[in-house]
């Protein structure tokens, strides 16, 4: 065991991301939800919002965050049938919607802890990894808010359907997972000493 601890990268990968994604569901997932909300709120203000409603608030009653979507564009009214101007739309999310994109935080964390090398100089470089990693999950709660504020919209057969429901899949489907993943390469000696021995140069 002690062998395999030392010399083998993904053994320590495996068994920390493990523990600490478990660390995470169990005791921090509903905090790093609160986080996740709070460090988008800005980014969705400038990007996604109208300039006139707040970008994410909660609803009292049920606890889903309720997001705000600059539209500007016609829209066929449901009841009457009529063509009419909306310039915002708001649509509801549970706050689990988001826990793809808040455990991204964790899975990099695990990586990071693995990584023998991490003593020296390790906390400049694990908070560049974090940085990194915010910045991923930042753009994940605003491409999901995009998606689903524009996709609610679109009428069935529209030409903008196929691209957002491809982004959909590749930021709910994709981006979570392999993000920690690539911040762990660019951002850690071990994981590039692996991936120059594995596959080839960085």
């Amino acid at each position: 065991m002690k062998w395999w601890w030392e010399r083998s990268l993904m053994f320590r990968a495996t068994v920390l991301t493990t523990l600490v994604l478990c660390g995470w569901y169990w005791l921090l997932r509903e905090a790093s939800l609160e986080v996740l909300k709070a460090v988008s709120y800005l980014p969705l203000a400038l990007l996604v919002a109208p300039s006139t409603h707040a970008p994410v608030r909660v609803s009292p009653q049920t606890g889903e965050w309720i997001f705000n979507v600059a539209i500007d564009r016609q829209v066929r009214n449901p009841s009457t049938g009529v063509m009419q101007e909306v310039s915002s739309i708001e649509f509801l999310a549970k706050p689990d919607n988001f826990a793809f994109f808040a455990v991204g935080w964790f899975a990099y964390l695990g990586m990071a802890l693995s990584d023998k090398h991490l003593g020296r100089g390790g906390m400049r470089t694990l908070l560049r990894g974090l940085a990194w990693q915010t910045g991923l999950n930042i753009l994940g709660v605003v491409l999901y808010v995009y998606v689903n504020g524009h996709g609610s919209v679109l009428r069935e057969g529209d030409v903008s359907e196929w691209l957002l429901k491809y982004l959909y899949h590749l930021n709910y489907l994709v981006l979570p997972f392999l993000g920690p993943i690539v911040v762990a390469f660019r951002v850690h000696e071990e994981w590039r000493e692996y991936w120059r021995r594995s596959i080839g140069p960085v």
